[in-house]
């Protein structure tokens, strides 16, 4: 018979207990890996169509007021659908970041530049997450007898923000990723898990 174990308090721990923890390690790890995996499926894998609207949702910006790299990536993303004529308009929706400046104010003003029409541009200031972004974008197709939207972003926000639009009753939501990656995007996968979770368990 397997000799048993003592735990740091001196008691005997039967075999059996430390092969459970391992099983349950196991098993977490397992169930992060799944997860990680599927987020990163679902992220990839875009789903474009003709809609009436592109939403950006907010990002880093620096110091300075520039767009972060990820966040340049994701409007131009979006740019590249009002060009070639697959939305009608694009939300940008943002809140006051820690540098000061205004998410949703910083992208209006690239998509500008760009060369977006003012009068195709969505500009929604108080979107300090995607909860808050996906809720403004609800109401705004709402209000103007609008059914469709396609997700901008980086592929590890993709999920929830999708999620978080079908919530608010929009009809029609496709995604495309911003085409741009970076090391730690391995630790926004990691942070997207328990929110993907947490919301799913909310509609549930």
């Amino acid at each position: 018979m397997p000799a048993s174990r003592r735990d740091r308090a001196g008691r005997k721990t039967p075999p059996r207990s430390r092969s459970s923890l391992i099983l349950l390690l196991c098993s977490l790890f397992l169930g992060l890996g799944a997860s990680s995996l599927m987020i990163c499926i679902q992220g990839l894998h875009d789903r474009v169509f003709p809609a009436d609207a592109a939403l950006v949702p907010g990002n880093e910006i620096f110091v300075d007021g520039r767009l972060s790299p990820g966040m340049r990536a994701r409007v131009r993303a979006a740019y590249g659908l009002y060009s070639r004529r697959l939305v009608g308009v694009v939300i940008v929706s943002g809140g006051t970041g820690a540098s000061g400046a205004n998410e949703a104010l910083a992208m209006r003003d690239y998509l500008l530049e760009l060369g977006l029409p003012a009068k195709d541009l969505i500009v929604d200031p108080e979107g300090a997450d995607a909860g808050a972004a996906a809720s403004f974008t609800g109401r705004y197709l709402e209000r103007n007898n609008l059914e469709s939207v396609i997700a901008v972003s980086q592929f590890f926000h993709l999920p929830r923000l999708v999620m978080l639009l079908k919530n608010e009753g929009v009809p029609r939501v496709g995604s495309l990723h911003a085409d741009h990656f970076e090391a730690r995007d391995v630790f926004s996968v990691l942070r997207e898990i328990p929110a993907c979770f947490a919301h799913w368990s909310r509609i549930k």
